[in-house]
């Protein structure tokens, strides 16, 4: 099991939540667990108020939903994982999800650990789907 921890910032007016949470490679999906931190900032100032910290929550998406994983590195900064699905149902209830797409920044040190997740998973979407079109051949 590939594990990686991620993180994501989402900004709506005057409020703003980060997102701190934990990528794995299980044998019936990708499984994601994160937890999140809520600030608000008052208005005409420039430090934001710690509001709270959410409850731990978990999701699996599974192999059969995944249509593509990629990890898009940067030279200097954070690099990304990007997850594609096949259905919008797959994605609901992830903070950051933009239809059937979900990203999210990976820290540099962690950037061999993203390749091998990326392999992880795309060599599990590819048996998946082999699995599916035996199923289906007549």
């Amino acid at each position: 099991m590939t594990s990686l921890p991620f993180s994501l910032h989402i900004k709506k007016g005057r409020q703003s939540w980060r997102i701190i949470g934990i990528l794995t490679v299980g044998a019936d999906g990708i499984g994601v667990e994160w937890r999140s931190d809520e600030y608000r900032r008052k208005r005409f100032r420039r430090k934001r108020e710690h509001l709270g910290r959410g409850d731990v929550h978990v999701l699996s998406i599974p192999w059969t939903f995944v249509d593509a994983v990629a990890y898009h590195g940067s030279l200097f900064g954070a690099g990304t994982i990007r997850v594609r699905v096949r259905t919008m149902n797959a994605l609901d209830g992830l903070p950051g999800a933009d239809g059937p797409y979900w990203q999210v920044k990976v820290s540099s040190p962690d950037r061999s650990r993203a390749r091998e997740f990326v392999l992880a998973a795309e060599g599990a979407v590819a048996s998946a789907l082999q699995l599916l079109s035996h199923r289906t051949r007549v």
